[in-house]
């Protein structure tokens, strides 16, 4: 039986990956999820680093990084600067 390996590449890119790779590839798109499907694991993630956000806030958050960089990772980075500016404001 012969071996398999199989490569797993990410971009965002795809017009930007080489012909003959492409050919050979299945291309799976991952669209970014609707802000109310990421608010329960966005609430989880706060209120596990501490963080007590009234839940209209974070959906507006959610929205508008939904609008504007239609992109799961920027949730999480929306994230982290909240949880940073969070425990910023809690020193003071």
């Amino acid at each position: 039986m012969a071996e398999r390996e199989l490569f797993i590449f990410t971009t965002n890119e795809v017009e930007k990956i080489d012909r003959g790779l492409l050919s050979r590839a299945e291309v799976v798109e991952v669209l970014p999820a609707p802000p109310d499907r990421f608010f329960n694991r966005a609430q989880h993630i706060l209120r596990s680093e501490g963080v007590d956000l009234d839940d209209s806030v974070l959906r507006d958050v959610l929205d508008t990084v939904y609008e504007n960089d239609y992109d799961n990772r920027a949730y999480y980075r929306a994230l982290d600067e909240i949880i940073e500016a969070w425990h910023s404001n809690a020193q003071q």
